[in-house]
């Protein structure tokens, strides 16, 4: 394989972070609350602890064929036939995450700073940015991750605004939600920290000594996104008292609205502004693996080319309606559709891989693939 086109470690990280903190940032902790009201960021720090679970188990199935790329190992795994089924599949799921991150920030972006604008605009410049970097190779769009994983600091340092405001008696006392409730929130938090397993489908491009610096690398990206949602949502419930937090569909947003200073009045639209490079990044990766898996369902075309396709069917389909009523339908889908796509299939595959014969070794056909 041509070592120009591996990714180092922390390239992986900021990768990995990078698609995981998107959209559901915003509205993490209306949406844990709802289901564990103030224990809510107890679920978020155990969704943390089993999404690192899973991750485990995809390092597993990836360490299986280690010199393969996921959508080529898949087919040696279940069979042609299944295996084709299995990556159109992925293919589709890919598109819809894209679908679902336009539409909800598309509406948000309506509502808090271009509400005379068309809808379709903003979607449109979102997925142009997003074509333009994606339709190049992997190591370059990583490169353009880790240069604006420095807007995290701002995205931090905005959100300390909020600390001599806060009242730790309201997540007091801890525990009372019980252990259903706080369950019910942890599916919440994990649906919003979705692209931590993005590892997986690009497994022999990372450049290491040992294949398990890439599990150690994606624990570490795991552990920092935990930790952001976390603190984050510690930090919102502190902030609201108990009728205000059920009233705030994106209550980072409305929190940041009440700050103000001398030079900035609106930390709410500044926060907004410097969220839509996160949510691009998001967009990306899932672009990018959309046209990583139809290469391999659509031999012989480069996957560039399938980027422009991806790009516009995923723009079509974004400016149709979306109604709150619309979005919570797809989000809905989407979160059942996770639970597909990151545990029960990879975990098939993982079983499937012990009874069919491993297949040999495959970096040469790596080396020349439209894939990177």
């Amino acid at each position: 394989m041509n070592d120009k086109l591996l990714i180092t470690k922390p390239q992986l990280f900021f990768f990995i972070v990078q698609t995981q903190v998107g959209v559901g940032i915003l509205s993490m902790a209306f949406a844990v609350f709802q289901e564990a009201e103030w224990d809510g960021w107890i679920s978020v720090f155990l969704g943390g602890f089993f999404i690192q679970l899973i991750i485990f188990l995809l390092y597993a199935l990836a360490n299986r064929n280690p010199e393969h790329m996921f959508f080529q190992a898949v087919p040696l795994i279940a069979g042609k036939f299944v295996g084709h089924i299995i990556n159109l599949v992925y293919t589709l799921y890919f598109v819809t995450v894209c679908i679902l991150i336009l539409v909800v920030y598309a509406h948000i972006i309506e509502i808090w700073l271009f509400p005379q604008t068309p809808g379709w605009v903003i979607i449109f410049l979102l997925v142009s940015a997003a074509w333009y970097l994606t339709r190049e190779k992997l190591h370059i769009v990583v490169r353009f991750y880790v240069f604006v994983s420095s807007l995290f600091i701002l995205v931090i340092g905005a959100l300390l605004f909020a600390i001599p405001n806060l009242n730790p008696l309201y997540i007091l006392p801890v525990g009372a939600s019980g252990v259903k409730a706080i369950s019910k929130g942890v599916l919440a938090s994990m649906q919003a920290m979705l692209g931590f397993g993005v590892f997986l489908y690009i497994f022999p491009y990372v450049d290491v000594k040992k294949k398990k610096e890439i599990l150690i690398t994606a624990s570490f990206a795991n552990g920092f996104t935990t930790c952001l949602y976390g603190i984050t949502v510690l930090i919102t419930f502190m902030f609201f008292s108990p009728p205000e937090i059920e009233l705030v569909p994106q209550p980072i947003l409305y929190m940041l609205k009440t700050f103000s200073t001398q030079i900035i009045d609106r930390l709410d639209l500044i926060f907004t502004a410097i969220w839509i490079v996160s949510v691009t990044t998001s967009l990306m990766s899932y672009m990018y693996l959309a046209s990583l898996s139809a290469t391999q369902l659509i031999k012989g075309v480069p996957r560039k080319k399938l980027v422009t396709v991806v790009a516009i069917g995923v723009f079509l389909v974004s400016i149709g309606p979306s109604n709150e009523l619309t979005v919570h339908k797809l989000s809905e889908g989407v979160d059942y559709f996770s639970i597909l796509m990151t545990l029960i299939i990879p975990l098939f595959l993982y079983l499937l891989s012990f009874i069919r014969k491993p297949p040999g070794k495959g970096a040469s056909q790596n080396e020349n693939s439209p894939s990177v």
